[in-house]
């Protein structure tokens, strides 16, 4: 179930608050109902050339495969990247959010110096879930 994020026009899966996701079982984010709303917040898709940008130092590359990834630029030159990457060894999803911020609280390196991931769960615009869940929906 898709809840409202403390983040105005985002939205976070699942009841676990605080946590990372990385092991959303495939099944529960294709049967996900994606309330009304166009909101983007700024976010478009992007390139899975960014990956290295999204996943932690600490995680396994060749157990990645992007999904979905949705980059923001602010104003202020703050990045931030939204991504989803299947686990083929596992069939589970991960969802992560990094930025080039490095004020972020409880901040993870990832593979590029110049980006962190958030210790904490992933909230997103509906464009996210909407695409994420069809991209699934395609892989069967």
């Amino acid at each position: 179930m898709l809840r409202p994020s403390s983040i105005p026009d985002e939205y976070y899966f699942g009841d676990l608050p605080g946590t990372l996701q990385y092991k959303v079982p495939i099944e529960s984010i294709r049967g996900i109902i994606i309330p009304d709303g166009e909101n983007t917040r700024n976010f478009n898709l992007c390139s899975h050339d960014n990956v290295v940008k999204l996943i932690p130092k600490t995680q396994l590359k060749k157990k990645w495969s992007p999904l979905l990834i949705m980059k923001r630029t602010q104003e202020d030159g703050v990045i931030y990247y939204k991504g989803a990457f299947l686990n083929k060894e596992t069939n589970t999803v991960s969802l992560l959010t990094s930025t080039n911020d490095c004020e972020l609280s409880r901040p993870l390196e990832t593979n590029c110096p110049e980006y962190f991931v958030g210790h904490y769960r992933m909230s997103a615009p509906l464009c996210f879930w909407r695409e994420l869940k069809i991209r699934i929906i395609l892989l069967e």
